[in-house]
This record gives structure tokens, sequence and C-alpha cells, in this order.
């Protein structure tokens, strides 16, 4: 068994497992029903949750390996000479513990699946993704390209926060990571959403809702929008607050929970972060960069951000 699919035998052993615990369940007589009935549920949702699990372990048995210390990292053999890759896992290696230090605690090794192409991640995850966060396997899934450790950044930043809270909104949840990723195709994140702050339909209220967020049409935008929210909020408030509210919102709750935790209301902050995005022009400003672990790339030449491997 290959390096690679090892990274993910405890996602794979949840599927494996309930096997032969429902097969010793069968022998059991009807007093036991209850018990059988939650066994097959817990089966049926542990076997739908592993499914792409199992998928991902077929499609990458013949990657190859190299190891940073810090992550361990998986890639197709189709990428070698498009990167230099022991120095792409040491520059992995250096986000992760970047991002150890802004979350204030580490996270075990992870392994890192680099894909030739985001059409190789659509067919395993859906067309919607071009990157996944697999936090049960603490892996991340990314695609080659030209904004791979972007890429990288914001699939690590999700693996640390579904500590706090793994049902969060898509609102922090992907605005978080956005944040966290630094920048987006090289520019600042409030730079990529200034163009959209007018455009109707594209309140924050919407962005609570995965249906809407995640719609085709609107999905790119919906990304930076919650990404410059996020950088606000973190402004504004402090990483504390944000924490608070990250780890307690959900789509329900979010304006009563914004509000204990940072004493404003959706409107307000809504409204405050339009006017501060739309006052600092089209070409952003990097007020956030102090919040960032990126502070130093944020507050100088921006192309560090830009994949160098």
């Amino acid at each position: 068994m290959g390096r690679s699919i090892l990274s993910l035998w405890r996602c794979l052993l949840q599927g494996a497992l309930p096997v032969p615990l429902l097969i010793c369940l069968f022998a059991l007589d009807a007093t036991h029903s209850r018990l059988f009935l939650f066994a097959v549920v817990a089966v049926i949702i542990g076997q739908f949750r592993s499914r792409s699990v199992w998928r991902l372990a077929a499609a990458v048995r013949r990657f190859r390996t190299v190891a940073d210390g810090r992550v361990t990292l998986h890639y197709d053999p189709v990428v070698v000479g498009r990167y230099d890759l022991p120095a792409l896992a040491r520059r992995c290696g250096a986000d992760l513990n970047r991002l150890a230090t802004w979350f204030g605690r580490p996270l075990r090794r992870p392994a890192v699946f680099l894909f030739a192409a985001h059409a190789d991640v659509g067919r395993l995850f859906g067309p919607r993704y071009g990157g996944v966060a697999l936090v049960e396997a603490n892996a991340v899934v990314v695609a080659a390209g030209d904004s791979l450790r972007e890429a990288v950044r914001h699939e690590l930043a999700h693996l640390f926060a579904a500590r706090w809270n793994p049902q969060a909104p898509p609102l922090l949840g992907e605005g978080l990571a956005v944040w966290l990723q630094g920048t987006n195709q090289g520019e600042p994140i409030d730079a990529m959403a200034w163009p959209w702050i007018g455009e109707p339909g594209l309140g924050l209220q919407g962005l609570l809702d995965e249906g809407f967020f995640f719609a085709e049409q609107r999905r790119h935008t919906c990304y930076l929008l919650a990404g410059s929210f996020t950088g606000f909020l973190l402004r504004q408030y402090g990483r504390k607050a944000y924490r608070r509210l990250y780890a307690r919102a959900s789509r329900r709750n979010f304006g009563r929970e914004l509000h204990r935790c940072m004493g404003v209301s959706l409107d307000e902050a809504e409204r405050q972060w339009r006017y501060e995005l739309l006052i600092g022009g089209p070409l952003g400003r990097n007020a956030g960069a102090a919040e960032s672990p990126w502070a130093a790339e944020l507050g100088g030449a921006l192309g560090t951000s830009r994949d160098e491997c």
C-alpha cells in the first residue's frame, strides 16, 4: 500500500469498520432491534461520508511522496518538472507553521494531495470543487496551477478552523479561508472584492445560505466578498471576538451571535464594511495586514504570494 493511501487510513477505516459490526448485529434477537436500526443508520452515514475518500484513495495509488517533516506532499507524477517539489513541500510546511501561530494551536502533520488539474479534483468531489479539506483525514486536496500556494493555504485554514466550528456558515467558513490564503491571484482580497461591492442581490444575509453562496453563477464573487468581510471583522473587533463568533454562529443565529460577540447588528456591520471597502478604492488597502499570517507580504510586495516553485 502506497504512502499516499496510508495518509487516508483513518477515514478509510471509518468506512470499513461498520461492516463487521453490521454482520454481528444480524445475529441479535428482536430485543436489540432499536440498537440494530441505529447501527444501520450509522453505517449508511459512515459509508456516505467516506465514499469520496475511497475514490480519492483509488485515484492516488500511483502518486509519489515527498515529506518536509511538517507536511507530507503526495503528488501526481505528471507535475514533475512543473515544480521544485521538495521546495514546494518546504513552503507548505512554512505556511502551516504560520497558520498554526495565527490559530494559536498546532496541527499534526497533514497530507497534501497535489493533482495535475482542477478537473481531476472535480471528478472526485464534484465540479464546484477546485480544492478540498478532508478534516477527518487531516488532509487537503489541491490542483496544480498559478495560485497553488493560495489554494494550499485556503484548505489548510479549513483544517484549523474546523476545530472551532465544523458547521460554520459559508460567510465565515469560506470567508476565513479566503482571508487566510492571503491574496487572490496575487492581489489583495479587498481589491478583488471591490468591483462587486455595489452589486445588487449580494447582501450578507444571502451569503449565510449555502445554496445561494455556492451557486455557480456567483460562487467566485461570494468567496471574495466573504473573505473581505472577514478581514473587516478581524480589523475592527479582533481575533478573539471573531473566534467566539465563528465557534457559536450558524445560519439561523448569526445576527444574534454577531451582536453578542461584537456588539453590532448584521445590517450595521455590513454598512460599515461596504463603506470601508468602497473608500479603499479599486486597488484595495492593506489595513488588515496585522491580522494576517502573511503580514510582511501584504505590507510589501504582493508578488511573493504567487507560486515560486
